[in-house]
């Protein structure tokens, strides 16, 4: 009995640390997206204040990591041109003092 509600444990433990890292994954790469839609389909300032708070563990790690900035960088160019950036205003006025999110 004792082994088989260990075996039971374990794999309760694995399915549900499958599901977190699928998760996390997720929605560091949600950003894309996100990204490719404010820049095409433009974004209300209630919309950037929603991306501000639910990307708002990103834009601290991007803030305090420069190997997680060049790699988010990089990744936001699949999704994004990083070089024109005309869609995209300034979050000064949100608070941030940099383009939203790169």
């Amino acid at each position: 009995m004792a082994g088989e509600e260990r075996v039971g444990v374990r794999r309760w433990a694995v399915r549900s640390g499958g599901l977190l890292t699928t998760f996390l994954v997720l929605y560091v790469l949600s950003v894309g997206p996100a990204m490719w839609w404010v820049e095409n389909r433009g974004a209300t300032d209630k919309q950037y204040e929603s991306l501000d708070r639910i990307y708002w563990p990103l834009l601290k790690l991007d803030e305090q990591s420069s190997s997680f900035h060049d790699a988010l960088y990089w990744y936001m160019g699949l999704w994004y041109n990083l070089d024109t950036r005309s869609n995209l205003p300034p979050t000064q006025n949100r608070g941030a003092g940099h383009l939203w999110i790169v």
